[in-house]
Formats: C-alpha cells, sequence, structure tokens
C-alpha cells in the first residue's frame, strides 16, 4: 500500500498504515514515547508535527517515505532540487511564503520544520511526498514482538515491481478536484 501524500488526507492515511500494521495508539504512544492523547492529536492534525516526529511515526510503522527515504538524504535532496530549478532562497522562500533566512534555516536543518511548511515547501518544487509500504516491513523493533512473526502483511492484491527503492510507485490519479481517499479498514 502507498499514498500519495495529500494534506488534507493525511491524518487518515496515517491511520490506515496504523490499523494495517495491526499497531494500537497505545503501542505507538510508547514507542514514540508520547501519551496516547497526542497519538490521537497527530492522526486529526499530522500537518501541526514537526519533520523528526513524522519520520519517527513512520519508522513505528514500518512504512516508507518516498522520494526522501530518511532525514539523512533530506537535507541534500531539497537543496539539490531548489538548485535544479534555478531559484535563489530569496526567489525560493518568495514562492513558499517564507523569508529567505527561513530557507536558509530548513536547507541547513529540516528536521525541525512543520509536516505543513514541509508539504509547501514541495509543492514549490513540484514535487509530491508518497508514504507507505512498497515491500512489505516490519513495524520498529519495540513493536515486532507484539506484532508477531507471523503478522499477516498489509499489502494490496497486486503489488508494482520496484527496481530502485527511491522509484516511486505510479498511482492512477483521480480527475480533477477529487481526492485520493485511503482505506480506513
Amino acid at each position: 500500500m502507498q499514498y500519495a501524500v495529500i494534506p488534507t488526507q493525511l491524518g487518515a492515511q496515517l491511520k490506515a498504515l496504523r490499523l494495517a500494521q495491526q499497531v494500537s495508539v497505545a503501542e505507538l504512544a510508547d514507542y514514540m514515547q508520547i501519551s496516547s492523547s497526542r497519538v490521537w492529536g497527530i492522526e486529526r492534525n499530522p500537518l501541526a508535527i514537526k519533520l523528526h516526529q513524522f519520520y519517527l511515526l513512520m519508522t513505528a510503522l514500518g512504512a516508507d517515505v518516498h522520494p526522501f527515504p530518511d532525514l539523512a538524504t533530506l537535507r541534500p535532496m531539497l537543496i539539490e532540487a531548489r538548485r535544479a530549478t534555478g531559484l535563489t532562497q530569496a526567489r525560493f522562500g518568495q514562492m513558499v511564503g517564507v523569508t529567505q533566512s527561513r530557507i536558509a534555516h530548513i536547507e541547513s536543518d529540516p528536521a525541525h520544520i512543520s509536516m505543513d511548511l514541509f508539504l509547501k515547501v514541495l509543492a514549490s518544487l513540484r514535487m509530491r511526498l508518497f508514504i507507505g509500504q512498497l515491500v512489505y516491513r516490519e513495524p520498529a523493533a519495540a513493536l515486532r514482538n507484539r506484532v508477531g512473526a507471523n503478522a499477516e502483511p498489509a499489502l494490496l492484491a497486486e503489488q508494482p515491481t520496484v527496481t530502485s527503492a527511491l522509484q516511486p510507485v505510479a498511482l492512477a490519479l483521480p480527475a480533477a478536484g477529487l481526492f485520493l481517499q485511503a482505506p480506513l479498514n
């Protein structure tokens, strides 16, 4: 299962990933060392969380993030994407709706920006973010014992053939004005 991140549906997409891995809110909260109510809050308003929390959540759920698989590769890829467009930090900041110094800060330490700002940056670069599982992965080690080795992989019936870990899945996009719906089990 893989989702193109749509800001208005990100909460439902995160919940669907959690349910597909058969992980409870309490287990996820314990792994992330936050309260259960905070996990519910993230599922209701995921755009407010910081990027490092988002990646921790993806690790906990055994999910992939494409085209940025981890925070270590995010920084150089963002810089390269902006430079490839020929934009200065100042011009790019105008497009995103922030100052040049904020763009410099994002490029130096993207882990601490909000998901909302991160998605605005990607939209300005004409990039899409995908989350999900290209290949079945178990949840994080702290959750593996609970899920167990004999847990059924939560995959769609047909899986795409992937030749590169960074190659996004081609999704059939709906007609203009419609949104992708995440399965809510």
